[in-house]
């Protein structure tokens, strides 16, 4: 009887009810009422959803990672926990990918397919938010127009943006990339300061609880402008003459602007989906960083086993390029066919060929350029430059180029192998170690990554020209620690936050980096 008075069928409902609780983290209880409470606008995200896939929109949500189902999730203070289940099991970083070659059943489903997918639900979501809030002959975006515009990798100039093509998102799932590379690089100078300090070098190993300690300091730090945009909200309802807060007048003034935004389901909804998907990557990034380390453990065990325990110094000689002769050479001393180590130790149980050195030797180059453009830009390009001012700056060199050899001979041995970028039916996993008598020119995006973690856990985890085993399994705990550290800062933006607090916090967040890095953010239409 009460539903007749309802502004939505009952398949709007079901098709609603279906997603929203494991999109906004919320039990099924609370997803009802905020239908009700949100009631006016169901028939439109209903009619989003539906748009965007087949039986009742169910089929898009896997696509575009959509979903955290709060039982998957355990938060603490300094932490934030979520199981690879949570996305179905399907979380993924092919949003990350550089080219639409995948291995995948269906040409349909591929990494720009699905990127399209994550498009046209965002398009759908400001299209209808637009039609029902727009206020007429008003030029200006609101500020929640602002939030939800499509920013296009197209016009960033951030190289790291260019590297993936399918990255596009909203403006709010941009400064989650902000977010995150700003608390890097905040880190990164308080970090350096205390090595120079402390008379450390950059190839030196860290003491991993200082730097701990610094990223919490950081994240804090967010959390106060987290706290201080809410504070500064509900002051909006108050007096500023008794408050005294005359020399903070404009976010005073921004306070009251934000008092009028619409209280809106489709916004709520359309952030959740771009810090879903953050939070999906990053799950899938712990997966990933985990499989590296058994990878990579295991073979640099053995190696210490039979007395290697440190770069070989005729590889030390030369620079990046030219060290392409003595790393075949020292891999057919060490590996082929009448390797030394053949049967020294029975990990190190078949030859390698030439053809797998020349994979070995053809992938190193791609995997510098990618780290280069990654973390490693912190230490080596132009942000490194900037961290080390005056001081002399470290380089990419030989002995870099030796420990990825290490770590792609590593993945021969141990036969890893990781999920592929979209799984089918067929298709769950392939082998990180490229098979003989191929010729790609470089890794997928799930086997660079696990490339590069174990790089990292190598390179990080020694002093000087080491290679040593014992302390790999600390730093790989020590860089999940920080991952989840990242995690809870994205699941504090957004979860269980009013659409007026996640707008006051965006905001907050754009004057700070305006004010910190020059960047802006502007309304696309998507």
């Amino acid at each position: 009887m009460g539903r007749a008075n309802k502004p939505y069928s009952r398949h709007d409902r079901e098709v609603v009810l279906s997603h929203l609780a494991d999109v906004l983290s919320i039990d099924q209880t609370q997803a009802s009422d905020l239908i009700d409470r949100y009631a006016d606008e169901i028939p439109a995200l209903a009619r989003v959803l539906l748009g965007a896939g087949t039986d009742n929109g169910r089929q898009w949500s896997s696509s575009i990672l959509a979903k955290i189902p709060r039982n998957f999730c355990s938060i603490g203070d300094y932490s934030c926990v979520i199981s690879k289940q949570a996305g179905g099991g399907r979380s993924s970083l092919k949003f990350l990918a550089s080219t639409d070659n995948v291995d995948v059943e269906d040409v349909k489903n591929s990494p720009s397919a699905h990127a399209e997918t994550y498009r046209a639900i965002h398009r759908g979501l400001y299209a209808e938010y637009g039609r029902r809030y727009k206020v007429p002959g008003c030029e200006d975006a609101s500020i929640g127009e602002l939030l939800m515009s499509w920013f296009d990798v197209e016009n960033a100039v951030n190289k790291e943006f260019s590297r993936h093509p399918w990255s596009s998102d909203t403006n709010l799932g941009q400064v989650l990339f902000f977010l995150e590379n700003g608390l890097e690089w905040n880190v990164k100078v308080q970090f350096s300061n205390y090595k120079e300090f402390k008379s450390r070098g950059f190839n030196v190993a860290s003491p991993w609880s200082v730097e701990f300690a610094t990223y919490k300091v950081e994240l804090d730090r967010y959390f106060g402008i987290f706290d201080s945009a809410v504070f500064k909200l509900n002051l909006s309802n108050f007096n500023s003459d008794a408050l005294g807060i005359h020399d903070d007048w404009s976010l005073y003034e921004l306070a009251k602007e934000i008092d009028g935004i619409p209280d809106s389901l489709l916004l709520l909804f359309g952030v959740h989906l771009s810090v879903n998907k953050a939070l999906n990557e990053a799950v899938t990034q712990n997966e990933i960083h985990h499989s590296a380390f058994e990878m990579v453990n295991a073979f640099v065990s053995a190696l210490n086993d039979v007395g290697i325990t440190e770069a070989p110094e005729h590889v030390l000689e030369h620079s990046f390029e030219d060290c392409e002769e003595a790393l075949r050479d020292l891999m057919l001393d060490w590996f082929g066919p009448r390797g030394m180590l053949l049967g020294k130790h029975s990990y190190f149980k078949k030859p390698l060929f030439e053809s797998d050195i020349d994979n070995v030797l053809r992938w190193t180059v791609p995997l510098r350029d990618a780290y280069l453009n990654g973390r490693g830009a912190f230490e080596f390009g132009e942000l490194g430059r900037r961290l080390q001012a005056a001081k002399s700056m470290p380089c990419f060199d030989s002995f870099h180029r030796f420990l990825l050899v290490v770590v792609l001979i590593s993945a021969y041995y141990g036969g890893v192998s990781v999920d592929h970028e979209i799984m089918g039916a067929k298709n769950r996993g392939k082998a990180v170690f490229p098979a003989r008598g191929t010729q790609r020119s470089g890794p997928s995006v799930h086997v660079e990554e696990l490339l590069l973690a174990a790089f990292g856990q190598i390179y990080y985890s020694n002093s000087s020209f080491s290679l040593i085993a014992e302390d790999v399994f600390s730093y790989a705990e020590h860089r999940k620690n920080i991952r989840e550290l990242k995690m809870l800062l994205f699941w504090r933006f957004v979860k269980d936050r009013s659409v007026r607090e996640i707008c006051m916090i965006f905001l907050m967040l754009r004057q700070s980096m305006l004010e910190e890095a020059g960047v802006d953010f502007y309304p696309l239409s998507p």
